[in-house]
């Protein structure tokens, strides 16, 4: 399953998203916490529940500006998610965060890497793909000017694939 940010003009995207996984017999959920620009979450409660559908899903789907023009709780989200698997005694369970966005994604991949190697000082960066800990997050391009953007259509393949690849890799013990 997954979550997906949608705002009026992202609707289109969500159900095309929801389609192409539910064509692989896959679910695909859409969750949209309240949030509010000046002061963050509705309350710790939408942060908590947020977090929480993340943490218990094996992939999850996030525009980079969750809520409009704010890629803070993004940032919080993850750096969060991270430092909770750093101190844990468990083994850091296989999580794939999958950040689809019209940003340019260097960018956006640029300031993650930054973030989770705070966390993570062994952090790597492949492309457009980090791995930190147990969390592998992967920045696909929307917008159709980016290089290589991914249609709304074919973001689930894509995604299944590149979990399918990080799986094996995990399996084996390799780093990307």
């Amino acid at each position: 399953g997954g979550v997906l940010r949608f705002n009026d003009k992202s609707q289109e995207d969500a159900q095309a998203i929801t389609d192409g996984f539910a064509k692989e017999g896959i679910i695909c959920g859409i969750y949209k916490p309240m949030f509010f620009p000046e002061t963050g979450f509705e309350n710790e409660e939408g942060f908590t529940t947020l977090l929480k559908v993340c943490k218990n899903a094996d992939v999850f789907i996030l525009d980079w500006q969750l809520f409009k023009e704010n890629d803070n709780a993004v940032m919080q989200l993850l750096t969060h998610i991270l430092t909770e698997d750093k101190s844990s005694s468990a083994p850091n369970p296989v999580r794939f965060c999958a950040i689809y966005t019209n940003s340019i994604v260097d960018t956006v991949c640029d300031k993650i890497f930054t973030a989770l190697r705070r966390i993570v000082p062994e952090t790597k960066r492949q492309g457009l793909k980090l791995s930190s800990g147990g969390l592998t997050v992967s920045v696909y391009a929307r917008d159709v000017n980016s290089p290589d953007p991914i249609a709304a259509e074919d973001l689930a393949g894509k995604i299944i694939s590149d979990f399918a690849i990080i799986t094996i890799l995990v399996k084996r013990d390799i780093n990307f």
